[in-house]
Parts: structure tokens; C-alpha cells; sequence
């Protein structure tokens, strides 16, 4: 897939045109309430395609039955929320960034669900493998430690030299349940990609969540007081 770009940055409309086509508008809006069911509102532009965190497998977000909310009393719970993250990167959008530092996003493409929801259910999953029942925030209170995780960067980079590479960066805490400390550490992950092109970006993406992840939950399994 051929690498189509748009920056975040939008253009301001000019005031006085605004004004110019307000009277426009108020005519169209009259005629329209008077002819019925016409809207004026087009549908929203969707994009070619909506991408998984993880490559081509089923990734079940962090919504919890039930059931599974029950742990066993021989497991040690940990309550997990979403990640903090700042705005840009806490959406549907799939970033990437030049080497003077600014962002834009792959057109056409978006992730699956919001990132903050993708990056919580791929480690409450990584967390289960280390033995751990991550809890949601609605059942945080029976959980015996908690964990609290800002995510810095997640998006490919181009370098000076053209070269490309998939990068991921949080800060995670870990709490008993009383929030008593327990641990902090800082992670980083960066993966070189072949090429720029958007399938290979998104593979980038994928491998270092992955790694994130899985190292993120053996810490937690590490730290997490026994007993």
C-alpha cells in the first residue's frame, strides 16, 4: 500500500467569508424544513479502512463480562485502565512523524477502535499470560495492586537520513490496592522498519506494542508482591 499522508493541521476559515455565506445558509435551511425530510448534513468521511492493533487476529477490547470480572480467589488481581496519553495520539488515528518532530497521519486508514482502548485489552492479555486477572476500573476495589500507565509516543519516525523506525515510549506505576506505592519504571521500544510504505509502518506498530506489552506485564509479575 502506497503511503498517502495528511497533516494535523487545519486551515482557518476566513471571517469574512463566514459572514458573506451566512445568508445563503439561512435560505437553503428554510427551504429544506419546509420541503420534508431533507438534511443538509452529509455523512461523515469514513476512511478506506479500519486497522487492528494486532496483525489480521481477532483483538478483544477491555470490556469485561461478568464472569470474568469473578476472579479466583488463588490469582492476584490488578485493576487496569486505559492509558493516559496525550490527545493527539488518544484516538483513531495512525501517526507518524518527520524528522523535525511533526506529526501527520496515514490517510485512509484509522485504527479499529480508539488507541487507548487497543493498547489496554492487548495488555490485559499479555497480563493473563504472566498470570495476572487485570480488573476494570468499575472493580478496581477488589483488586489486590493497580496499574497506572501514561503513554508517551506511539507512531513511526523518519529520520534525517531516511531512515524509519516504529516507536513506542510509557511510564508505568504500580499500587496496591490502598494506593501505597509499589514500583515505577520507564520503557522504550523502537523497531527499524525496510521501507515507508503504510503496511510496513503498521507492522512496525504492531511489533512494538507487542513488545511493550509483554515486557510491561513481566515487569508488573516481577514487582508485584507475592503472597
Amino acid at each position: 500500500m502506497a503511503l498517502n499522508v495528511k497533516t494535523l493541521e487545519r486551515r482557518p476559515v476566513e471571517q469574512g467569508r463566514q459572514f458573506r455565506a451566512l445568508p445563503v445558509y439561512a435560505a437553503i435551511g428554510a427551504f429544506l424544513t419546509l420541503g420534508g425530510c431533507v438534511s443538509v448534513l452529509g455523512p461523515e468521511n469514513a476512511p478506506e479502512a479500519y486497522v487492528r492493533l494486532t496483525d489480521g487476529q481477532a483483538e478483544p477490547t477491555f470490556r469485561l463480562a461478568g464472569a470474568e470480572l469473578k476472579a479466583p480467589n488463588a490469582a492476584r488481581t490488578i485493576g487496569l485502565d486505559e492509558p493516559d496519553m496525550p490527545r493527539t495520539l488518544a484516538g483513531r488515528d495512525i501517526l507518524m512523524a518527520d524528522a523535525s518532530g511533526q506529526l501527520r497521519v496515514i490517510a485512509g486508514l484509522q485504527w479499529e477502535d480508539n488507541l487507548p482502548m487497543l493498547l489496554q485489552g492487548r495488555l490485559s492479555q499479555a497480563l493473563r499470560a504472566q498470570g495476572l486477572v487485570p480488573l476494570d476500573p468499575l472493580s478496581a476495589s477488589r483488586s489486590e495492586l493497580s496499574l497506572v500507565w501514561r503513554v508517551s509516543q506511539f507512531e513511526t519516525f523518519a529520520t534525517a537520513g531516511g531512515a524509519v523506525e516504529a516507536r513506542f515510549a510509557f511510564e508505568a506505576t504500580v499500587l496496591t490496592s490502598r494506593r501505597a506505592f509499589v514500583a515505577q519504571q520507564v520503557f522504550a521500544f523502537s523497531e527499524p522498519l525496510r521501507d515507508d510504505r503504510a503496511t510496513t509502518r503498521l507492522e512496525g506498530l504492531r511489533l512494538v506494542a507487542s513488545r511493550g506489552s509483554e515486557a510491561l506485564a513481566a515487569w508488573v509479575a516481577q514487582v508485584a508482591p507475592s503472597g
